[in-house]
């Protein structure tokens, strides 16, 4: 599985990050303990430290891998700074750098004031920093070779684009400039033919659009008596952020349980339903300040449950969601699976449980994450969950 920044995907909380990562967690700085977690592991064909880092509201804002190679030449680390450069150049295309015909090297002084084979000390000294950055429709990747307290630091940060201020203007102008370059070039490779072909295609597509507005205007304004409804974020009867109450008035099922001394959760209603052919337990699940921000079905499952009824009720909520954004043990091998993942202690309606991770899928649909998860408890029975979590 591959998401914004290795497994996770930017916004998801650190209980449902733990799960996918495979690496080996590090035990973390107890001041950094809340929105920082740590793994080991080789990447880029390099000994490295997988730091995720979550904001003031517990989302996945940021990445970075911290590079260990502890060479003893600064020779060595520009070598891998440039090798690492190419693979991300080849993934992601040309960096902001190249775009704007700039040199990865910035410089906070003079370039005279050192001389060519002194640039390691300048880059000790703070002088000068190796840097180069590629920015996607949700991520800005950031390669950096610098100075740090031990000696060279080499790393790559991937930021949510959405948590980030400002992008540089002049890389937008430069990115479209390229684009436009392209379509130029290849407009005046086409013969006479393809470019009347063009024309007609461009007339139809605008014609398509045309008339996608008149209906879509047709239908809103013009047939009242046909209005198209809202539709909002939540969980069955709920939308994100209402009240235990509300949900009491609205929800038709079976009511099993009401617990209001569950660690962390201000309010848990737990409903009997019948959901996508099985007998399962519907949980919402309220903050104290926040209302309803998640909701989830739950079934115990038998031991020969298989790998046809996950694929089963994938199905079902790709049919709903689309195809998953995010998918991890989706192999029927390893239904066997004996490796452990230990959720956190915070997951919501789950507290306390250490699971093995068997297989699951993500989805997000608006304001939703949707999740399913099969999992097996230490005690040993077995589960299938479908979250859906307000982000």
């Amino acid at each position: 599985m591959e998401g914004d920044f290795r497994y996770g995907i930017w916004g998801m909380y650190k209980y449902e990050v733990q799960p996918l990562e495979t690496a080996d967690m590090t035990e973390p700085d107890p001041e950094d303990s809340d929105d920082v977690a740590f793994y080991r592991t080789v990447a880029m064909e390099l000994e490295t430290v997988v730091a995720y880092h979550f904001d003031e509201m517990g989302c996945l804002n940021e990445g970075v891998l911290y590079f260990d190679p502890s060479y003893d030449e600064f020779e060595e680390y520009l070598r891998d700074f440039r090798r690492i450069k190419g693979i991300l150049t080849e993934e992601f295309g040309p960096s902001k750098e190249e775009l704007l015909g700039e040199s990865d090297e910035i410089w906070e002084v003079d370039p005279s004031e050192y001389e060519l084979d002194s640039y390691d000390q300048a880059v000790l000294n703070d002088d000068l920093i190796y840097y180069c950055e590629w920015i996607t429709e949700r991520t800005s990747i950031g390669l950096a070779l610098e100075g740090g307290d031990d000696g060279y630091l080499m790393e790559i940060v991937y930021r949510d684009i959405n948590a980030i201020d400002e992008i540089d203007a002049e890389y937008d102008e430069a990115e479209a400039d390229s684009a436009i370059s392209r379509l130029q070039t290849w407009i005046t490779a086409l013969t006479i033919q393809k470019k009347i072909l063009l024309f007609f295609m461009v007339v139809l597509i605008g014609l398509v659009g045309f008339f996608g507005i008149e209906y879509i205007y047709w239908k809103i304004y013009v047939e009242p008596e046909f209005p198209i409804a809202e539709i909002e974020d939540g969980f069955r009867s709920g939308v994100w952020g209402v009240t235990p109450e509300q949900i009491k008035e609205s929800e038709t099922a079976n009511l099993l349980e009401d617990l209001k001394d569950y660690p962390n959760v201000y309010e848990m209603l737990i409903y009997q339903v019948q959901y996508l052919g099985y007998e399962m337990e519907a949980r919402y699940v309220f903050d104290e300040n926040v209302g309803l921000y998640f909701g989830g079905y739950s079934i115990e499952l038998s031991e020969q449950s298989n790998i046809e009824e996950y694929q089963k009720i994938r199905k079902e909520l790709s049919e709903e969601y689309g195809e998953p954004i995010a998918i991890f043990s989706d192999n029927p091998n390893q239904i066997a699976n004996e490796e452990v993942s230990t959720w956190s202690d915070d997951i919501p309606g789950y507290y306390g449980l250490d699971c093995e991770m068997i297989y699951g899928a993500v989805w997000e649909d608006n304001d939703t994450r949707i999740q399913l998860l099969i999992y097996r408890e230490k005690v040993g029975e077995k589960f299938m969950d479908i979250a859906y979590t307000n982000i």
